[in-house]
């Protein structure tokens, strides 16, 4: 039998092994390489007052994951003069289906004055808006997250 000998088995090789290369070299199609994960750029947006509507200045604005009973923060920001904020941040993840299945938080600290109680915003309470489409690939795009006015109690 051929298989029996090396000289058959060195035949075997160098006939298979460049069909099965080159039968793997064929046309993607519209599979491109895409190598890391997708991603999606957005920024939280909302407004900060206390119990009779005036802003509240020097809040701490912190967006955060919720997995399980875990939050993992990913970034935080301060409210100015007016009660505004606006985090930016890149995810590796869309925001979209964070927001709809309920994943990502808002926590609001009073790290200044120590007058107003921590509260926390869920995200089925936001409201999520695509303002540029992605390349279709592994980018999203563009996201605007509003958060609904947030009014500190005292504690």
């Amino acid at each position: 039998m051929i298989f029996n000998s090396k000289s058959g088995w060195k035949w075997l090789s160098a006939t298979l092994l460049p069909v099965l290369g080159f039968a793997g070299c064929g046309n993607p199609g519209d599979s491109p390489d895409l190598y890391g994960s997708p991603t999606s750029d957005y920024q939280f947006k909302g407004r900060v007052t206390d119990a009779d509507g005036k802003p509240v200045e020097g809040i701490k604005v912190v967006s955060g994951i919720v997995e399980g009973d875990r939050v993992f923060h990913e970034d935080s920001v301060a409210t100015d003069a007016d009660g505004l904020f606006v985090t930016n941040r890149k995810s590796s993840t869309s925001i979209e289906w964070q927001v709809r299945d309920n994943m990502r938080i808002l926590t609001f600290e009073d790290t200044k004055n120590g007058i107003f109680a921590n509260d926390t915003v869920r995200s089925v309470d936001m409201t999520v808006k695509q303002l540029q489409k992605g390349n279709g690939a592994w980018d999203r795009g563009s996201f605007e997250v509003t958060v609904p006015d947030k009014k500190l109690k005292r504690r």
